[in-house]
């Protein structure tokens, strides 16, 4: 392997490592805050016991997701220092803004919730569960905001080879970029709910604190009920952004080599992509042109035709099948959800949830799934804009640092044996946590 593909490799490693933990930990931060609340409106010390219980669990996967962000950080000055120097007046802001704005208020209103239980009010706990949760939104937003400008670059100027910032509320607060903030906290909400949905059913099961993860269970529901319906909507609408600016990713999404009108949408394709064609295809007429444009006779560009206007080669294409499976991966998860939220509010609403211990085990074995839905959603994402790290402006190979094949391969090998200890630690760490009784 080349630098380039190591790079890509080692990055996408990091990424998908770091992803578990704020997919976890900004869905915990809205549940913590509502038991805090729920223990200040009713006085039930319950809540506060359940609010306690995951804000341990919180605090392991906050630690963890901390050390490996700033490692994926320093991987922009180490593996992508091209990439850094073109285009770092633009793309540093919002990581500056992210540690700021949101890392500190953060840590800072966490502290308060691991070790101020005796030392601030009922009221004071609430607030700063509130805060760490707002720090956890800010957060992803800015980092967002940094990753989905390479997506859909505004607000710039190019000067030679420097890319200038000329509009820093374009690139923050565009509506692609909100609309993409929400598809991403919305499953992040799926993920922190499904984690406290599965614990909950866990004690259930073992009839552990029965009564205590019965009232865990409810808020924790709602959530995972409300993200996962919003969630088709936040998905749909993200679709229609990537038609509008990244054609060439929507091709290759759907499989779609030749530019059609009416196009179908395909629920299975097998993709010959040396001959750029799709030996056999089974789709919905018309549905394709419907989802991107809202119109059923619209044309949508195929890639035979968008690789001539961007003037690439069919060599530069990622790999078609990988992004058009993980995409349908992603959205098959997706309606899982909602038929998982249905089963939900049958069972629960008819009083038969303990009775259906099927439900129950399923509901443990969850958590794992919207992380797998995240990082299907990332490879969509990140491998579906290639051949460009930042889209129609700078390639992919053109913003690699100027390094050897050793190093790369040896600090490869390091961080993937970092992250197994460290994976090992927190689970270790989680599931001790989970075992010991609500205090």
């Amino acid at each position: 392997m080349d630098v380039l593909t190591l790079s890509r490799w080692q990055f996408g490693i990091t990424a998908a490592f770091h992803f578990i933990f704020p997919s976890f930990t900004i869905g915990l931060s809205l549940l913590i805050f509502i038991y805090f609340l729920l223990y200040l409106l009713k006085k039930d010390e319950v809540y506060r016991k359940i609010g306690n219980f995951f804000v341990k669990i919180f605090a392991i996967a906050f630690a963890v997701g901390v050390a490996t962000g700033v490692v994926m950080e320093f991987q922009f000055g180490t593996n992508w220092a091209v990439f850094s120097e073109k285009a770092g007046g633009i793309f540093g802001g919002p990581l500056a803004f992210e540690a700021i704005l949101a890392f500190f208020l953060e840590s800072t209103f966490l502290a308060i919730l691991v070790f101020g239980e005796k030392r601030v009010s009922p009221l004071m706990r609430t607030v700063s569960a509130f805060l760490v949760m707002l720090g956890t939104l800010i957060s992803g937003f800015w980092i967002l905001t940094a990753l989905n400008w390479m997506q859909i670059p505004t607000g710039f100027r190019v000067e030679g080879d420097k890319i200038i910032l000329t509009d820093f509320w374009a690139i923050s607060f565009n509506t692609p970029n909100l609309i993409r903030f929400l598809h991403t906290i919305l499953s992040c909400f799926i993920a922190g709910s499904a984690l406290a949905l599965g614990i909950s059913a866990y004690k259930i099961l073992r009839k552990k604190q029965e009564d205590i993860f019965t009232k865990a269970f409810a808020p924790a529901m709602w959530v995972f009920i409300i993200s996962s319906v919003l969630q088709i909507l936040a998905g749909t609408l993200s679709g229609e952004y990537v038609a509008k600016h990244q054609p060439l990713k929507l091709a290759i999404m759907e499989a779609l080599w030749e530019t059609k009108t009416s196009a179908p949408e395909p629920i299975i394709a097998f993709i010959d992509q040396e001959n750029m064609t799709n030996v056999v295809e089974i789709g919905i007429p018309g549905l394709l042109s419907f989802l991107a444009y809202r119109d059923i006779n619209a044309t949508v560009k195929g890639m035979k035709d968008l690789i001539e206007e961007y003037n690439l080669k069919k060599e530069e294409l990622p790999s078609v099948p990988l992004v058009f499976w993980s995409f349908r991966g992603m959205v098959g998860l997706g309606f899982l959800f909602v038929l998982i939220s249905i089963l939900l509010i049958v069972l629960y609403y008819g009083r038969k949830l303990s009775q259906s211990k099927w439900f129950l085990w399923l509901l443990v074995f969850t958590p794992p799934l919207p992380i797998i839905a995240n990082w299907l959603g990332w490879i969509v994402t990140e491998v579906g804009r290639q051949p460009w790290v930042i889209y129609g402006l700078i390639k992919t190979r053109e913003g690699v640092s100027r390094i050897t094949t050793p190093e790369v391969a040896f600090t490869l090998f390091f961080f993937i044996s970092i992250y197994a200890i460290l994976l090992i630690l927190w689970l270790f760490l989680t599931f001790r946590e989970i075992s010991k009784d609500v205090k």
